[in-house]
């Protein structure tokens, strides 16, 4: 049913979309159906993908994305789309079933579906594409997770039937229910992310832009010659720092003033966290900003 859902088309890994905002939530999709990301989750999605992991740097907007995407999907019914966020804590029983207290019980407690198992059902009871995003997935234990799970969301088992453990109830997993996940390869959890979980997801990587950070600096009020000056700043950054960093960073960013403030506050410590044991990497990024910063106030670049 995936290319019954839609249809496979070319890939192009870079977007071509631009965004007005990748934090801002709407209820209607800005993307085209010629998007390049687009174009990759339809050819992903024909191939019958049992999911699909945004993988990226921060900034890079996945969360957005992932939301956008299911948005077009679902052919913007925001009733269709349910989101989790993983964290360390998150276990079997919190995703898939578990205990709620009751006065119906003589152990004062039930056995009910949660988030995931809830969806299943919405999914069941509809022909249309139901989009079950989970936001930082690396950040969950999948065993602990996902149990039997992990086997039935597989495409070649949806649809198939087994028992919950704890209700003992007969369940299968819809083939009208995609799954899509972000990920921050940044985060030391991702070892987390275990060779079960690796090979039952497609990835897709969404890459740093210096066409949108140009266009968000441009739009939020920097004069060309500046944006142009902090976007070859930028394109060198992917360079020094592993992975990358994302385009978001430079959003509102309109004068000199902001960039300071976005660099202290935000980038810099960014660059600590990922440079901790590279501090002569981390002291390189440093001083670029500082030469960045002396091209932008019109000073000599002799010693940049």
């Amino acid at each position: 049913m995936a290319d019954e859902i839609i249809a496979s088309l070319v890939i192009d890994s870079t977007p071509k979309q631009l965004p007005v905002s990748p934090t801002q939530e709407s209820q209607s999709s800005v993307l085209s159906d010629d998007d390049s990301l687009m174009q990759e989750v339809s050819a992903v999605l024909g191939m019958g993908s049992s999911g699909i992991i945004f993988r990226g740097c921060p900034g890079t907007g996945k969360t957005w994305y992932a939301w956008q995407v299911a948005l077009k999907l679902t052919d913007n019914d925001p009733s269709r789309i349910v989101r989790v966020q993983f964290h360390s804590s998150m276990g079997y029983e919190d995703f898939v079933e578990g205990y709620k207290p009751t006065q119906n019980s003589k152990s004062g407690f039930e056995v009910v579906p949660k988030t995931f198992l809830q969806t299943v059902e919405l999914a069941n009871g509809t022909d249309k594409p139901v989009v079950f995003i989970i936001d930082e997935i690396n950040r969950g234990d999948p065993s602990r997770v996902f149990g039997e799970l992990l086997t039935y969301i597989e495409d070649g088992w949806r649809g198939v039937q087994f028992t919950t453990p704890f209700r003992g109830e007969p369940v299968s997993i819809p083939r009208n229910l995609i799954l899509l996940a972000t990920m921050n390869q940044h985060d030391r959890s991702i070892t987390q992310l275990d060779m079960a979980m690796l090979r039952r997801f497609d990835h897709i990587d969404i890459y740093p832009s210096s066409d949108l950070t140009n266009q968000f600096l441009i739009d939020a009020g920097m004069v060309a010659t500046d944006a142009s000056k902090i976007t070859e700043w930028f394109e060198q950054m992917q360079q020094l720092l592993p992975f990358g960093m994302g385009h978001t960073y430079f959003l509102n960013v309109g004068d000199n003033g902001r960039l300071a403030q976005v660099w202290r506050y935000r980038i810099l410590p960014f660059c600590e966290s990922v440079l901790e044991f590279e501090p002569d990497k981390l002291g390189h990024v440093s001083q670029s900003f500082k030469a960045l910063e002396r091209r932008l106030s019109g000073q000599q670049e002799s010693d940049d």
